[in-house]
């Protein structure tokens, strides 16, 4: 059996969906993004005191099956692999939070 490496830290590889999808990117981007938002809507439903300002969801997609797994969700995620794939990505991601919250204490 051909084992994978898919843990950046562990020597694996950082890829974008694109690099990695060969079907309709679009149909699976809109999967993703509609299972990410049930999970983010789950997750408030079941800690309702809790603020979450960021998380990292790892899926895995079956593309034979067309489905997509839940790996794990963590709420401090790493951004290595965005990083190497799109620097500037990577800075919009880790700035939003201080965005977000100076937006909602009223700073422009």
């Amino acid at each position: 059996m051909k084992e994978e490496i898919t843990n950046l830290s562990k020597g694996g590889n950082a890829l974008s969906l694109k690099q990695t999808v060969f079907k309709d990117e679009k149909d699976i981007r809109a999967q993703i993004n509609r299972a990410c938002k049930r999970m983010t809507q789950a997750l408030e439903a079941i800690c309702p005191e809790d603020c979450f300002i960021e998380l990292g969801i790892d899926l895995a997609l079956d593309e034979k099956q067309n489905k997509l797994f839940l790996i794990e969700v963590n709420f401090r995620p790493g951004y290595k692999g965005l990083k190497i794939i799109d620097q500037q990505a990577y800075y919009r991601v880790c700035w939003a939070p201080f965005s977000y919250s100076a937006y909602q204490q009223g700073f422009k």
